[in-house]
């Protein structure tokens, strides 16, 4: 994976949790599992379907904070 497919994903994550807002972490979430899903292509190995696996987890966990600031008052 270079270090152009990543590049997104960190510059999304950066921004969604330093400035919240439920669109970026939709983003976020929506590149994440993208990666995720691209990552087991390139490398097939247990450890390639582990990484795969978080990005998507991690991916569903930005899609359920963005679902919390929506609907959810503080």
């Amino acid at each position: 994976m270079t270090v152009v497919e990543l590049l997104p994903l960190g510059i999304f994550s950066g921004v969604a949790f330093w400035k919240p807002n439920p669109v970026l972490f939709i983003l976020n979430g929506a590149v994440s599992i993208f990666t995720g899903l691209r990552w087991y292509d390139l490398d097939t190995s247990p450890f390639g379907l582990a990484i795969g696996l978080a990005f998507v987890v991690y991916a569903l966990y930005s899609f359920a904070l963005a679902y919390r600031m929506m609907f959810y008052s503080e």
